[in-house]
């Protein structure tokens, strides 16, 4: 396997199987991290992959999973960045273009509650919550 990982294709003549990956695939972002989170769950990990991600980090996909921690290590639980700022991040970071940043990580985050915006007077600064505090009912009100 090269450093980049090694490609593998599956032919799909099961119109369900299709339906469910397309499905899956607007949840985690594409349908190589679908595939790459059901392949783990199911013959690599088992259910230790799908309790990774505990509490209100639970329902959301998988690339904004991966945002909301990189948002942690960049400005910490309680911090802010700059939106702009944010969305270049994590757009290098999920490697997904920046226009698709709000849709895929940023909005899904915000729905789940565990980063707030803040409209200040000259910019507009997203605000990472703790998520066990949010998941355990304990929103700051932000």
């Amino acid at each position: 396997m090269s450093a980049d990982g090694e490609r593998v294709s599956a032919r799909m003549n099961d119109p369900t199987l299709t339906d469910a990956l397309d499905e899956a695939a607007e949840e985690f972002g594409s349908r190589s991290e679908a595939l790459r989170f059901a392949v783990r769950v199911a013959l690599v990990d088992g259910e230790d992959a799908a309790d990774d991600a505990a509490g209100a980090l639970a329902d959301l996909p998988m690339k904004a999973r991966d945002g909301y921690e990189e948002l942690v290590d960049y400005a910490g639980v309680g911090g802010r960045i700059e939106l702009g700022a944010a969305e270049s991040i994590l757009a290098q970071k999920l490697n997904i273009s920046t226009e698709s940043v709000r849709h895929v990580a940023l909005r899904p985050m915000r729905n789940a509650d565990v980063i707030a915006l803040h409209q200040g007077i000259n910019q507009v600064t997203v605000v990472v919550r703790d998520a066990d505090a949010v998941a355990g009912g304990e929103g700051d009100g932000e």
